[in-house]
């Protein structure tokens, strides 16, 4: 399966785009008004996807701040498996702890 339609099945796709939005951003040094400025794309619009408040953005709108990053967007997608892959080994990890836990206590 394409690494791109693998990102979609993950249920947090929006908030690990958001996450990794956010990483970008601050790495390169830019404010969310920065990233307005390159974009038009309004700040409490950035903000809200930054937080995973808006889990889904459009399309257009996720290609364009990413190029507002001046990121390559193969790059981008690339980080945001590794983050993915990253959540889900945390959460398996949490999960299966709190198994061996719970089996230990019986």
């Amino acid at each position: 399966m394409p690494r791109i339609i693998q990102l979609v099945i993950y249920d947090d796709f929006g908030d690990i785009f958001g996450k990794v939005l956010r990483m970008y951003r601050e790495e390169k040094g830019m404010t969310q008004g920065d990233l307005y400025k390159r974009t038009g794309i309004e700040r409490s619009i950035i903000s809200k996807i930054e937080s995973g408040e808006i889990k889904s953005p459009r399309l257009g709108t996720a290609i364009a701040l990413v190029e507002g990053l001046g990121v390559d967007i193969r790059e981008f997608v690339e980080r945001m498996k590794r983050e993915a892959d990253k959540r889900e080994k945390e959460q398996w990890a949490s999960t299966h702890v709190a198994n061996t836990t719970t089996t230990e206590n019986k």
